[in-house]
């Protein structure tokens, strides 16, 4: 399994990391590069780490639809 899809991650949270911890006035530029970054790397991701997040999205929809069903029904 080819580990490229770790560079973009990499870079992404050391760049946003020195961004929020330095004085600078810019706000969103590194949360820019950082979502850029971690689609990047799901792109790049093979495909069984795919299905895996693809998995982890749809439990977590089914759990907040129910609990969203759950309140809309008292």
């Amino acid at each position: 399994m080819s580990l490229l899809f770790l560079i973009p991650l990499a870079t992404g949270l050391v760049t946003g990391y020195i961004f929020k911890n330095s004085a600078a006035e810019m706000e969103y530029l590194p949360d820019l590069v950082t979502a850029v970054s971690l689609i990047l790397s799901l792109i790049l991701a093979p495909w069984q780490l795919q299905i895996l997040v693809l998995v982890l999205v749809i439990i977590s929809v089914r759990r907040l639809l129910q609990q969203h069903e759950y309140r809309m029904g008292t």
